[in-house]
């Protein structure tokens, strides 16, 4: 059982975290990309983030001269974006990949990629009640500001047990 003292702490941490999100809340919004529309800015910004700055996904990408990246998962997805509020501007992205069926072409991609050690889970869960997150980015102009927002929040809620980008990331799934 926890002390007064640390249930005192736990609250105090709670309260900050929830007053840092709510000022996170006052810069960025979020969406569930339900159009075709959205979901081509999803597939844009992760073709920036994933092709033209980092170059992690280029060799895999068949999509690449339409400047968006998308894979199979992606017609059994929700897609989700972060946007700026000052700006109006995109600031991330991210999928829930949904377990459909069992077949190989519609299961998660952890199942796929752990086929020796595989993943059991508890018969109470069905598959289709499982997803993976997946495909969350942000260009790399947001992640400065994120980055900068995070030091300067840093001295203010320093006994904040998650960091600013771990809410945002959070907030935005």
């Amino acid at each position: 059982m926890k002390s007064r003292k640390e249930l005192t702490l736990t609250s105090h941490n709670t309260n900050r975290q929830l007053r840092l999100l709510t000022e996170l809340s006052e810069k960025f919004t979020h969406l569930v990309a339900d159009t075709d529309t959205l979901r081509q800015e999803c597939f844009k910004l992760r073709y920036k983030v994933y092709c033209e700055e980092n170059d992690w996904l280029q060799k895999e990408n068949s999509y690449g001269l339409l400047k968006i990246e998308k894979d199979i998962y992606d017609n059994h997805s929700v897609h989700g974006l972060l946007i700026h509020k000052q700006t109006g501007l995109f600031a991330g992205t991210v999928r829930i990949i949904l377990n459909k069926t069992t077949t190989s072409s519609n299961m998660l991609p952890i199942y796929l990629l752990c086929q020796k050690n595989k993943l059991t889970l508890p018969d109470l869960v069905p598959i289709e009640n499982i997803g993976e997150v997946s495909r969350f980015c942000i260009p790399k102009s947001y992640r400065n500001i994120i980055l900068r927002y995070e030091n300067q929040t840093t001295k203010n809620y320093s006994h904040v047990s998650h960091s600013v980008s771990d809410i945002m990331t959070i907030n935005l799934i």
